[in-house]
Parts: structure tokens; sequence; C-alpha cells
């Protein structure tokens, strides 16, 4: 007790006493959340919001996103994910896959009876296939441009049906009616 004291040096203290618990609390937060930071960092996952928004999703609204509406789409897709993969490594290795479990990065496999790197062990006798290893975090950034690039060519595909729709309207819209027809 500060002995008698003006109700204004009260009131004064009293508000300079919540704001003084409000930066504690607000410390303790600040604190709190660069912990769960620290602790992200030592497991070695980052806070990833594309990957949070995927697995929100339901397995139904995922199957809907994956389907391709037209034969050239999934080609396309396939196409850009081969190229973005060959500027990882112009000359694909083969080696041994690692051993599952591997949860801090992933694991492509090229490897199939009609693609390019089956020659590169052909004659193996062990089934070794090539891949390539890649972090997760370039993995993510990797759905991240095929989903863009699949918007977007959803979008073409949109434009180009409004097009046809289009079209097909005015060649019906040109045709004469029965009424004008001149026989």
């Amino acid at each position: 007790d500060l002995g008698n004291l003006t109700p204004q040096a009260e009131d004064y203290i009293i508000q300079l006493q919540s704001r003084l618990d409000a930066m504690k609390k607000e410390l303790h937060d600040l604190r709190r959340k660069n912990s769960a930071l620290q602790m992200q960092q030592f497991v070695g996952e980052e806070k990833n919001d594309l990957l949070d928004y995927l697995r929100s999703l339901t397995p139904e609204k995922v199957a809907e996103l994956s389907e391709s509406t037209s034969p050239g789409v999934q080609e396309a897709i396939h196409s850009v994910v081969h190229g973005l993969l060959a500027t990882l490594s112009p000359k694909i290795h083969s080696k041994a896959p690692p051993p599952l479990g591997n949860a801090s990065g992933g694991v492509l496999n090229l490897g199939g009876e009609d693609d390019d790197c089956a020659e590169l062990v052909e004659n193996a006798s062990l089934p070794f296939q090539p891949l390539i290893s890649v972090p997760r975090d370039y993995l993510a950034r990797l759905l991240f441009w095929c989903m863009l690039l699949g918007h977007y060519i959803r979008g073409l595909e949109y434009r180009l049906e409004l097009a046809q729709l289009l079209r097909i309207s005015t060649d019906v819209e040109s045709f004469p009616s029965g009424d004008d027809l001149i026989i």
C-alpha cells in the first residue's frame, strides 16, 4: 500500500496493472508459439498450408479433384512432372529402394515398362528400379504446381466447351426455320 492516493492515481495504477497482465499473457503466448515452432523444426516438419488443406479434404473430393476430364490432361501433367524431375538429375541413376518409413523425404519411382528409364536396369538380376529421392518440401511444391496446372487446364477446358457451345448455338440460329423454307 502506498498510502493515501488520489482516485486518479489509483485508476492509473489499475490501468498499468491490467496492461502489465496483458503483456505477460502476450509474452506467454509468444513463448508457447516459439517453442511449438522450435519443436516442429526439431521434428523436421514445417507449417505447410497446402498439405493441411489436402488433409482436410474428404476422399470423395480428392477423387473428384484427381479425375481428369480429357485424355490430354494427364499426359500434360505427367510431362511437366517428368521435366521438373529431370532438372533434379539429368541422368537418372538406379538404386535400391530405401526402407519404408522414411517420413522426411519422398521417393518417386520413374521406372515402368514403357518408360525411357526402364532401359537403365533392364539387364539387372535384382529388382532395382530408377528412383529419385527428393525432400518432402520439393514434393509439396511439385504437388502445388501440378494442382495449379490442373486448375489452369480445367479453366481452358471450360473455355473450350463454352466456345463449342456458342459455335453450336450460332450454327443453329443460322439455319432457316421451317417457316422460312422455300420449296
